[in-house]
């Protein structure tokens, strides 16, 4: 198909950090149907295995998903170096993908014989990748707090994983290695804090001066954030192999908050002095994300004081979906367009006419995928907290139903590739454009990416 020098892909060819992109999104789907299948026996407590399986599908499905495809995109622009052997991430990432579904198969099946090749498939994924990242930060010159951030983030991963593989071969093998009353709660303080907060901090610093002309982080916000999480990262193994009492897990997760805290502000901050005005979907999601934070923060504090287990799924629920996947859900609206235009359009820009970023992917589109997924973050808190059955399916349903949106938003965004001209030969590259190019309004020449953002 063609339409005006832009010809639409059936299929077209993916590179490493949308194959990563693209699938994320699908384990939401998996996610909020498994929710509104099996109903609010999921939500009653967070140590079931069967919760554990969806609390993964999200984890490691979406989150991490979508930050080793970002990885892959941001390292370049931070260290100034490409992720060394990222040719062998095309094979790595569907292994990962089938590592995912295999261990939420195993806990949901109670099956070792599921779980077993699950987790090996996870380690002989998860370890290559990050090893590939490592070498690329270490070789990275500098020492920006964001370059910090992204070398502690992958840290507190790689103790993540090592935890997460001893626990799940425990749970195969029925022989737990490590205090399963310490050990799962320092696989959650180093998940969520460690991996997930500082790989969002240190991306969040790169990309919001870079999209929205916005002032960058404070030097002295970005150290406090540093700190705060490298402190948590230490003394959250230290209480919790240490000492008995609920009330010292308050240290640790003080250290948390305070980055979050810090994050959340100068975030806010700067995005309110940014040059470019104009609101869109991306800087909504990253808006109601930062606000998404400081609602985490309260209910981190009574989750870690009450004994109601509804506190920490609360918690959970929102920390995963009302901020990290809407800040990722941002990203995602905004980097995936971005890249197809670099990738397919710039460099035949000014000589046949080329998309705007909104006609790759539709604010139309991309505003009802936001509604959709706001819906999903405020049915599932409500969720958690009363327990209802039926509003849990519910809750599922538009979970699922938001995360499918965002793929077929992304999805079409890829398929488009500017069609051969007598001056020009086939554009290169492995990402398309979008729904909208076809009309003409959203066809111009333009010099650069800069001419596109509006």
């Amino acid at each position: 198909m063609r339409t005006a020098g832009l010809r639409l892909d059936r299929g077209p060819q993916l590179d490493v950090p949308l194959r990563y992109f693209l699938t994320a999104p699908l384990f939401g789907v998996a996610a909020g149907l498994l929710l509104s299948w099996r109903g609010a026996a999921l939500l009653r407590t967070p140590w079931h295995p069967h919760t554990i399986a969806l609390a993964h599908l999200v984890t490691l499905g979406v989150l991490t998903m979508v930050m080793l495809g970002a990885l892959h995109q941001i390292l370049p622009v931070v260290v100034g170096a490409e992720v060394p052997g990222a040719r062998w991430s095309r094979l790595l990432h569907p292994l990962f993908s089938l590592g995912v579904l295999g261990l939420a198969g195993g806990l949901l099946l109670d099956s070792p014989r599921l779980l077993l090749p699950a987790l090996l498939l996870l380690a002989g994924s998860l370890l290559p990748l990050l090893a590939q990242v490592g070498v690329g930060l270490l070789r990275g010159a500098g020492h920006s707090p964001a370059l910090q951030l992204l070398r502690l983030a992958l840290l507190a991963c790689a103790g993540t994983v090592a935890l997460g593989l001893l626990f799940g071969l425990g749970h195969a093998l029925g022989r737990w290695p490590l205090p399963r009353q310490a050990g799962l709660p320092l696989h959650v303080f180093w998940s969520l804090g460690g991996w997930v907060g500082a790989l969002i901090a240190g991306v969040g610093m790169t990309v919001l001066p870079m999209f929205y002309l916005a002032p960058p982080f404070s030097r002295g916000a970005a150290l406090a954030i540093l700190t705060a999480l490298a402190a948590m990262l230490v003394a959250a193994p230290a209480v919790l192999f240490v000492t008995d009492g609920r009330a010292w897990l308050l240290l640790p997760l003080a250290c948390g908050a305070a980055a979050l805290a810090v994050f959340s502000g100068e975030a806010w901050r700067i995005l309110r002095a940014r040059r470019r005005k104009l609101s869109d979907v991306s800087l909504r999601y990253w808006q109601g994300g930062l606000a998404g934070a400081w609602l985490t923060l309260a209910l981190a504090v009574a989750a870690v004081l009450s004994p109601d287990p509804r506190w920490v799924l609360a918690f959970g629920v929102v920390y995963l979906t009302g901020f990290a996947d809407a800040v990722l859900n941002g990203m995602l609206t905004r980097i995936v367009p971005f890249l197809v235009w670099m990738r397919r359009f710039s460099h035949v820009a000014g000589k046949t006419p080329v998309p705007l970023l909104r006609g790759l992917l539709p604010p139309r589109h991309a505003a009802r995928q936001q509604v959709c997924h706001g819906a999903a973050v405020l049915l599932l808190a409500a969720a958690a907290l009363t327990g209802a059955d039926l509003l849990t399916r519910v809750a599922g349903l538009a979970f699922a139903l938001a995360n499918g949106y965002l793929w077929a938003n992304l999805w079409h965004a890829t398929r488009f590739r500017p069609a051969p001209t007598p001056h020009a030969g086939p554009a290169q590259g492995a990402l398309g454009a979008g729904p909208a190019a076809g009309d003409s309004r959203h066809q111009v020449p333009v010099g650069g990416p800069d001419s596109v953002l509006d």
